[in-house]
């Protein structure tokens, strides 16, 4: 099913397999980069089939259309290899590669290019059209002031912002929670990071 530009969906628009997608991922190279061990350094063994896979993995994902997902599959990709013993220059030539392949991509889409530039000066895109969403967003997060409108009393969710259950899920919260709602999820997520660290040196 196509949704926003894209064939990201199954079902009716019930499943994104790319969600499936990045806890396979996340599995399948944790178990290549553990059988690699030291030579994980080595440029024959480590970085050229990690590229490979990962490629292959991502391309896949540009092809649907969802450049964003395939960036953020590629980043947790590269942060495991990196903690996996890849050295500093493997990580820079990566980065490099992958950061040219990202300006690539978005310089040959008009819509990537303009949602690029509506990132960057949100306030003087149109606000009827690219900068449409983000303004509602900052509407919704300035609305809740520092305790919020009370748990569902959400005005912006009935229409104004576009996907509220997804890319504004955090908006809604700032609006209904406030400030300090927002924080306290923000310190929810630290707090998770931190044990999940905690784990990864313990094991």
């Amino acid at each position: 099913e196509v949704r926003f530009g894209g064939q990201r969906w199954l079902f009716n628009g019930s499943i994104q397999p790319s969600e499936f997608s990045k806890l396979a991922i996340i599995i399948y190279i944790a178990d290549w980069l553990s059988s690699k061990g030291e030579q994980i350094r080595r440029v024959s063994y480590g970085l050229i089939p990690f590229a490979i896979l990962l490629g292959f993995i991502t391309g896949l994902v540009v092809l649907q259309q969802s450049l964003s997902t395939a960036i953020l599959i590629a980043a947790t990709a590269l942060t495991m290899f990196f903690i996996a013993g890849g050295n500093l220059w493997q990580m820079l030539i990566s980065g490099i590669l992958g950061g040219g392949t990202i300006v690539f991509l978005t310089a040959q889409s008009p819509y990537r290019l303009q949602r690029v530039a509506t990132f960057f000066d949100p306030l003087n895109s149109d606000p009827l059209n690219q900068g449409y969403q983000i303004r509602q967003i900052l509407i919704a997060l300035g609305s809740g002031g520092l305790t919020g409108l009370g748990l569902g009393a959400s005005r912006q969710k009935f229409g104004y912002i576009p996907a509220s259950h997804t890319d504004g899920i955090f908006a809604i919260l700032g609006e209904e929670l406030g400030l300090l709602g927002s924080l306290l999820v923000i310190g929810l997520f630290v707090f998770l990071a931190y044990r999940g660290f905690r784990v990864a040196m313990a094991a």
